[in-house]
């Protein structure tokens, strides 16, 4: 009986693999894909980066920066 209580316990427990947010990931990808012409987006991202590409320039390397600031160890990677 104890094995019953302590599986029961842990079956809510995913950890770093949470199937469920798998789950509710890949349905949100498939229904933004289903709604969203999603060539038509990248084509207009692509055509805003090219049009202003020295300001998403500077927006990617202050990411980058945050990035590295927060750990060091991804100085090793950007």
């Amino acid at each position: 009986m104890p094995d019953d209580k302590k599986e029961e316990r842990t079956s809510d427990l995913e950890g770093e693999g949470s199937y469920s947010a798998d789950r509710k990931y890949r349905e949100d990808v498939k229904k933004f894909t289903d709604e969203n012409d999603v060539d038509k987006l990248a084509r207009d991202a692509r055509r805003d980066v090219e049009a202003d590409e020295p300001t998403y320039r500077k927006a990617e390397e202050e990411g980058k920066r945050r990035i590295a600031e927060e750990d060091p160890e991804d100085k090793k990677i950007i």
